[in-house]
């Protein structure tokens, strides 16, 4: 399984729009893939110095090594004796996300001695992750990428209007042979009362009725 947090793939779609919007053109970087339980994850999203045309990225090749002697040192001090894996990823704008025949040769330059990671999205929300096994049989493996959504946190603005306007209310079950509403229900009833009243010394009677 394949794992991003939502920050770095919204960014990931960002450059994916932008080249886009400003160009039409498609575009591509590198990100590092880290083990995980079960797993890995996508971490650190880059663009580096590229030329791209509407159907084709091709990404500067001594900017690769610079980017690679960078992250190499940041590894080293963020993630010191984990093994990672570099990422070539890139995006097919409003097209599908099909892996093309230019797609196969840039994922076969990256060959290597054991298997490669390569991911295409698009702007539809469409993406594959390919996995690619060299040796000691070569095959390939599309899979997805699982998004962990973060939740939004309330701020210390919300914390405190909360704390201000909300309490803990322990509530007491009462009987109507009316209606069967219990204590709830009644009140509720009341309350929409209240809201629909067109004439605010009604409103004002109703209010101070309903809390008698």
């Amino acid at each position: 399984m394949f794992y991003t947090k939502e920050k770095v793939w919204n960014e990931l779609h960002s450059w994916a729009k932008l080249a886009y919007d400003k160009d039409k053109n498609e575009i591509s970087g590198l990100l590092i893939a880290i083990p995980v339980k079960n797993g890995f994850e996508l971490i650190y999203p880059d663009i580096l110095k590229q030329e791209n045309t509407a159907t084709n990225t091709e990404l500067d090749g001594y900017a690769i090594q610079d980017w690679s002697v960078k992250m190499k040192k940041i590894m080293d001090k963020e993630y010191p004796g984990v093994k990672f894996r570099t990422v070539w990823w890139h995006s097919h704008h409003m097209m599908g996300a099909n892996w093309s025949g230019t797609d196969d040769k840039e994922i076969e330059a990256w060959k290597n001695k054991d298997y490669t990671i390569s991911l295409l999205i698009n702007l539809k929300g469409e993406h594959k992750l390919r996995v690619s096994y060299w040796h000691p049989v070569e095959y390939h493996v599309d899979t997805e990428v699982e998004v962990i959504r973060e939740h939004d946190k309330a701020d210390e603005s919300m914390i405190k209007r909360y704390e201000e306007l909300c309490s803990n209310k322990t509530h007491q079950y009462t009987y109507s042979a009316n209606n069967h509403l219990n204590g709830w229900g009644n009140k509720y009833l009341k309350r929409q009362q209240l809201l629909f009243t067109p004439n605010i010394d009604e409103a004002v009677s109703a209010e101070a009725h309903m809390f008698k």
